[in-house]
């Protein structure tokens, strides 16, 4: 923990290497995954603490291409076989990854999977407003707020703090938290 830029705090647990059982140094260095979900996350919580936000506001309260979802079927095997959403997607479904997106990737061979993959969903290059057009498109996998999974609600609440905060979402964070 650093405050002002003075180490205040450090603490480890656990091992480098399990099977040598060499303890985790805190020089260690080692891959550390989806840290950029834990800024969004505050950005998003940043918003609903001034106001202009609030994690039962559905999407398509800001973007209108998220609403009146379709959702596949069990079992579905093309992607028009699907029924209508029993309600909206929320702020909240986004945070905790309950809102029936996917990743598509995380589940190969799937007719979702091929969905986000011919669409071009993950492509980094795309701009986060056209990733939604994409997304749009799309059914979810399961209906707002009944099951989990791993996806890109992320991505989506990135979309939402541009559309909330008028500026591209790397300045946004840039302004508030990094500069």
């Amino acid at each position: 923990v650093l405050v002002d830029g003075r180490l205040v705090d450090v603490q480890r647990v656990g091992l480098a290497d399990r099977e040598a059982k060499t303890p985790l140094r805190t020089n260690h260095i080692f891959r550390a995954f989806s840290n950029t979900k834990l800024i969004t996350t505050c950005a998003v919580m940043l918003l609903i603490e001034e106001g202009r936000i609030g994690l039962g506001d559905p999407i398509e309260k800001f973007i209108p291409q998220l609403g009146r979802r379709q959702v596949l079927k069990p079992g579905a095997t093309m992607l028009t076989d699907t029924e209508p959403a029993k309600g909206s997607i929320t702020i909240r479904h986004l945070l905790s990854h309950s809102s029936g997106l996917s990743y598509g990737l995380l589940d190969p061979g799937t007719v979702i999977y091929r969905g986000y993959v011919e669409r071009k969903v993950l492509n980094p290059a795309t701009p986060l407003s056209d990733m939604i057009e994409q997304l749009a498109g799309l059914p979810l996998v399961f209906h707002p707020g009944t099951l989990w999974e791993y996806s890109v609600a992320t991505d989506v609440l990135s979309r939402l703090v541009e559309v909330v905060s008028g500026e591209r979402f790397d300045t946004f964070i840039e302004g508030r938290f990094l500069g």
